[in-house]
């Protein structure tokens, strides 16, 4: 574990000081959720938080061929060139990482004339703003970002803020599908 960089481990004359790392509390929390989906009864993952601006970079690359080609083909829609971007709140930042053990959506790297554009997973959801609700939407998960595990960046088919009257700070819940 200590090679893996999952702990840190400190010799003393009477023993030893072990502390997990971030990367060593990751891999538990996965293994934690995984142990969670066989043992525990089933539940619909919702993660809750609040709608902000992003950097505008979502726009640029839901729009390429690539990606676009693959969202077409594997979500059953065109989104909307761009994101909404989610805010989580403490106890969903926690809960998020149990998405990776869901089956997600992929979607493949490709290239063109100037350069190689990463893959990404996309894990089906529905959104939630207290009394409507809009549905498909995915979570995109690029493997490459700029995004921590503090925030989701959304996609739909159309303009989700357009579509549910959104802006900054409103309140949002995020249905992932198990």
């Amino acid at each position: 574990m200590e090679e893996a960089d999952y702990i840190d481990r400190d010799v003393v004359s009477d023993g030893q000081w072990v502390v997990i790392t971030d990367d060593g509390e990751r891999v538990l929390q996965r293994e934690y959720e995984d142990y969670r989906r066989i043992f525990e009864d089933p539940a619909a993952l919702a993660l809750s938080g609040h709608i902000t601006s992003g950097m505008g970079e979502g726009r640029h690359y839901i729009s390429l061929p690539g990606y676009n080609r693959q969202f077409a083909e594997r979500l059953g829609y065109e989104p909307f060139p761009g994101t909404l971007n989610v805010e989580l709140d403490e106890p969903s930042r926690r809960a998020r990482s149990a998405m990776e053990s869901l089956d997600g959506v992929d979607i493949d790297a490709w290239e063109d004339d100037d350069r190689t554009y990463g893959s990404a997973t996309c894990y089906p959801a529905a959104l939630e703003t207290g009394d409507d609700t809009y549905e498909p939407v995915h979570i995109i998960v690029p493997d490459r970002t700029h995004h921590d595990e503090t925030k989701v960046e959304l996609i739909a088919a159309d303009r989700l803020r357009d579509e549910l009257g959104l802006s900054d700070g409103d309140e949002v819940t995020v249905r992932v599908a198990q």
